[in-house]
């Protein structure tokens, strides 16, 4: 029900707006819910109905190209216990492509070695014409809707901050499991420092300040870091150190 609430409005409206509409989620059961249930049911009831495509990351597609590479060597560690390099090729072959749908699935280290990854992929690619990766994403251009997950949607956002993009200029956005969004955001973006990466940082920023009232306040957020992570230090030390049967919380 609440997917129809706002999949019905987005389908109706999008082939109207200069742009898609796009349609960001967090789980791939619920891309996989919207793809195979509820856009088909939907699609049906408009006169007019527009093209869709549902994008997923690269990691989720096989690369024909490393297959070749790997039938060269199929002694490879990670490659046993899998099902074999032909049957994997020929599949590849029936331009399905993505990985999550092998038969019977795939082993995580044989999905690894055969995945798509930006390093193994260009334009002269013998497979560049043929591969569903490729494909995908020049649908993901075209198509008047678009359903995303939140990593997809954060990375172009920071994408967009550096003047580039991943996902086209889009007219409508709509966040499903929005609860997830500033999870993933701090997943994706955040920087975590340990307690000396921290104090080097706060050195490092008074230093380089030429402001008289900033310059003196991070040297001293620096000397009060300093002093705070060595008790912590001792106190560790100390509970490390302490008699048996006495446990520091």
């Amino acid at each position: 029900g609440k997917t129809f609430a706002y999949l019905y409005p987005a389908l109706s409206l999008a082939r109207n707006l200069p742009g898609p509409v796009i349609i960001s989620t967090q789980t791939l059961n619920l891309q996989s819910q919207i793809e195979s249930r509820d856009l088909p049911a939907l699609l049906p009831l408009l006169d007019e109905p527009p093209s869709f495509h549902v994008a997923r990351g690269g990691s989720n597609y096989v690369c024909k190209k490393k297959v070749l590479d790997l039938s060269l060597s199929p002694e490879l560690p990670g490659l046993a216990g899998g099902p074999p390099l032909a049957d994997i090729a020929a599949w590849a072959e029936t331009g399905e492509g993505l990985l999550d749908r092998f038969p019977g699935g795939l082993p995580g280290r044989t999905r690894e070695l055969v995945a798509y990854d930006e390093h193994s992929c260009w334009r002269g690619c013998p497979e560049w014409g043929n591969c569903r990766f490729i494909a995908d994403r020049e649908r993901m251009r075209t198509s008047r809707v678009l359903v995303v997950n939140h990593a997809m949607l954060l990375t172009d956002a920071r994408l967009r901050a550096a003047g580039s993009r991943l996902l086209p200029d889009y007219s409508g956005l709509i966040v499903d499991e929005a609860h997830r969004l500033a999870e993933t955001a701090e997943d994706q973006m955040a920087v975590h420092l340990g307690s000396e990466q921290g104090r080097r940082l706060l050195r490092a920023l008074a230093s380089a300040s030429q402001d008289p009232e900033t310059g003196p306040l991070l040297q001293g957020l620096a000397k009060l870091a300093s002093r705070t992570g060595s008790a912590f230090e001792e106190l560790a030390g100390s509970a490390t150190s302490a008699p048996e049967g006495v446990h520091a919380r």
